[in-house]
């Protein structure tokens, strides 16, 4: 493990590429929860890391919750 290493923000990285991704994995529901568990006394909470759950969560909202996006393949 990194001394910059941030596990709310590897965790948000995680989020941000399977929705990219693969909007039907069963990882991001767990995924999610568990970010949500990071919470405002949580680890994490860096200016960094918060930012990223942050970036995460709008993409998670707009292409998974809504429907709004598509699974991409990678080439």
């Amino acid at each position: 493990s990194s001394p910059y290493g941030s596990p709310l923000r590897e965790r948000a990285i995680r989020l941000l590429a399977l929705t990219a991704f693969d909007t039907k994995s069963r990882d991001i529901g767990p995924l999610v929860a568990e970010l949500l568990g990071f919470g405002p006394r949580g680890a994490g909470g860096t200016t960094q890391s918060n930012a990223w759950a942050l970036l995460a969560f709008a993409e998670y909202h707009t292409r998974v919750e809504k429907g709004g996006g598509t699974s991409k393949e990678v080439q």
